[in-house]
């Protein structure tokens, strides 16, 4: 395995301990008008775009396109209740972290709620283990 691939993404454990994740957007708060209502959407940090980025690019790298594939194969429910860390591999973890980032883009505050309860933390610090 070519460990450098994840070198850019293990980078970023603890980068979001300060919670800068991004913010909810309230349009309605800045629309004067009565008649239109635009609903509240999450708009993303820098860091946190950079970050996925760098997940698509690994993934693509690895040759990842189908993750809930990758997820089936190595036994990853998509209900994430029980994920057992010390069973996942890297290609399981990349898996994860795209179903994450494009699960984002339907239910959003997705990728936020993982990188808040430290999930998204765990997920790297396995992936350093496994390079090591």
């Amino acid at each position: 395995m070519n460990t450098r691939i994840y070198h850019n993404l293990i980078s970023y454990i603890d980068r979001f301990a300060d919670g800068d994740y991004g913010e909810w957007s309230n349009p309605k708060e800045k629309d004067t008008s009565e008649t239109q209502y635009i609903l509240p959407y999450f708009i993303h940090s820098n860091k946190t775009i950079a970050f996925v980025k760098e997940i698509y690019r690994v993934s693509k790298e690895l040759g990842i396109k189908n993750y809930k594939d990758v997820m089936k194969k190595n036994g990853i429910d998509c209900k994430f209740e029980d994920i057992d860390f010390s069973k996942l591999n890297s290609e399981g973890i990349i898996a994860i972290l795209l179903f994450v980032v494009r699960g984002d883009r339907f239910v959003e505050g997705m990728l936020e709620g993982w990188l808040e309860s430290g999930r998204i933390n765990k997920l790297l610090e396995k992936l350093k283990e496994l390079e090591e």
